[in-house]
């Protein structure tokens, strides 16, 4: 009988202590939720310090003499963007479901992946406001808990006031 006590006081506890657990934890969810529910959803995706859309003028006339080689070295290319950076412009050739190809327009030559410093001049140039400091740039190749796109990107941590982390893919340049 006093085992059968004891064992019964012991589930008690056990039971009480695993539903304040799990309570704390559905109260957590729902403040979060709620918070993100208020909040407007610009600044949850931190539009407000970034503009990812921000585009840069091409040249009045771009030399587009290289992309007919380019397209023939790529024929799966499904579509073609013309961006500029640096005042230079190139094409972004979107080849098969997931890969983008950037080539000098004017030559029909495939430019680099981005290093880390044209990554963080990328995120800087996107930057509303002051610009803050860079505290660090690298190249993931495992996906972090904040981004959920294609591998590998760039992160810059920026010493900002949010801590905020921006992504730009290598081959894009798209933040």
């Amino acid at each position: 009988m006093v085992t059968k006590t004891r064992l019964h006081r012991f589930a008690s506890r056990l039971h009480k202590w695993l539903a304040l657990f799990a309570g704390v934890q559905i109260i957590l969810w729902f403040a979060s939720g709620a918070y993100m529910s208020f909040m407007p959803i610009e600044q949850v995706r931190g539009e407000h310090l970034i503009d990812r859309h921000a585009a840069k003028p091409l040249p009045t006339q771009p030399d587009l003499s290289g992309l007919a080689s380019a397209l023939a070295q790529h024929p799966d290319t499904s579509s073609v963007e013309l961006l500029a950076a640096d005042g230079q412009s190139f094409a972004l050739l979107h080849v098969g479901h997931d890969k983008a190809v950037r080539v000098d327009s004017a030559t029909g030559a495939v430019l680099p992946t981005l290093d880390a410093n044209t990554a963080t001049q990328i995120v800087l140039g996107a930057w509303k406001g002051t610009k803050p400091r860079v505290r660090d740039s690298k190249l993931l190749t495992t996906e972090p808990g904040d981004y959920r796109g294609d591998l590998p990107v760039w992160q810059v941590q920026l010493a900002d006031g949010e801590n905020t982390r921006a992504y730009v893919s290598p081959d894009s340049g798209k933040i």
